[in-house]
């Protein structure tokens, strides 16, 4: 398969990603109603939490338009990495990701740049 179609893929499930990782906040945040610790620090980590869902969820949409444009192979590299922790469609994006984006052949069609739309 060519190497085109796996970075095809790969933009359209970050971007779907980061969709479905912004879409379940409401529920997220229902549940950490119930779940959320009540010592002194519960607040500040769920918040924490919150805080890096909706980061990592930009991100994998800004990493979807990365891939796509063929720039900042690091960028998405990291939004892979940090993909792993969303078990376990994001661990299977993740590992898919880092697959992927680590092959020379992929490489290669990053360092000639400047392509920015496939036919």
């Amino acid at each position: 398969m060519s190497e085109d179609v796996h970075l095809t893929r790969i933009s359209t499930l970050h971007f779907i990603l980061g969709v479905l990782n912004f879409a379940a906040f409401p529920l997220i945040f229902l549940l950490s109603l119930y779940i959320s610790p009540d010592e002194l620090w519960g607040g500040t980590v769920t918040l924490a939490g919150f805080l890096f869902l909706f980061v990592l969820s930009v991100a994998l949409m800004a990493s979807s338009r990365a891939v796509e444009t063929r720039k900042w192979r690091v960028f998405s590299l990291i939004c892979g990495a940090l993909a792993l922790l969303l078990f376990p469609v994001g661990t299977i994006i993740g590992i898919y990701t880092l697959v992927v984006l680590m092959r020379r052949e992929v490489g290669a069609i990053y360092a000639q740049g400047g392509r920015y739309w496939h036919g």
